[in-house]
């Protein structure tokens, strides 16, 4: 136990990478996020193998909660299961731990959703907590991709759309031929900004093929070079569901 901070240290076991912030509840606003999506959490969850993993990672929060939930082993009733593991995260867990928990047990998708959740209810303070709990996530990134946005909306391109997709190509090609890992990270952050105003650039002339166009195939194998891979994987599904929207798909989302 780190008995600075009064919180478990993460497992070693597993996948010993993984960031974890240090806190130990939600905020106001994360808690609003969970419940909103509390529906697909019973729905898509296996709320057993949740509640293994959060033992494993957070021995000292999740033991008693654990104990709990083998009790309802041999219940039909999965939904209730989930709701008892969903009534005791909140003030166990904070939002971005868990959102990494999900990602573990193979949620990604669901996990990168928890995300936009909370990222729509409060987008600045989202996007303020993100940088702040978050290790590798690099601050001149947001005032990129608002310089970006500002040069196109202010005719400073003459074909923003030929500029901005030159623009990643470049930083694409410079990333590959990277060898040193921080700076190779550091461009492939700046690939995702430029692709995502290329998208944006897009997306504002309502073009129907955007969700087909490789500017997706580019981002999402940009991903895992990253210093934020749910971050990533945030911009990534929030501009493809707004492409399948425009495209009148809005079955995919």
């Amino acid at each position: 136990m780190d008995t600075c901070t009064n919180t478990d240290p993460p497992s070693t076991s597993g996948q010993s990478s993984m960031l974890v912030s240090g806190n130990q509840s939600m905020t106001e606003a994360e808690v609003q996020s969970l419940f909103l999506c509390k529906e697909e959490v019973i729905l898509q969850i296996d709320p057993f193998v949740v509640s293994a993993t959060l033992r494993r990672k957070y021995p000292r929060r999740f033991e008693s909660v654990h104990k709990k939930i083998n009790t309802l082993t041999l219940t039909t009733d999965r939904r209730y299961v989930s709701e008892v593991l969903i009534s005791h995260l909140p003030q166990n867990i904070f939002l971005q731990d868990l959102e990494l928990v999900l990602e573990e047990c193979g949620y990604k998708r669901f996990a990168v959703k928890l995300y936009l959740s909370l990222f729509k209810l409060d987008a600045a303070t989202s996007v303020n907590h993100v940088h702040k709990s978050t290790s590798g996530q690099r601050p001149f990134l947001s005032k990129m991709v608002v310089n970006l946005k500002k040069m196109v909306d202010n005719a400073r391109f003459t074909d923003p759309r030929l500029a901005l997709s030159q623009s990643s190509d470049r930083c694409f090609l410079k990333m590959q031929n990277e060898s040193n890992d921080y700076r190779r990270q550091n461009l492939a952050d700046k690939c995702v900004a430029v692709i995502g105003a290329e998208i944006d650039a897009i997306a504002i002339t309502f073009d129907k093929g955007l969700r087909e166009r490789d500017v997706f195939t580019k981002m999402k194998s940009l991903t895992s070079e990253t210093s934020n891979t749910l971050l990533t994987d945030g911009v990534y599904f929030g501009r493809l569901a707004n492409a399948n929207a425009i495209a009148g798909r809005f079955e995919e989302n």
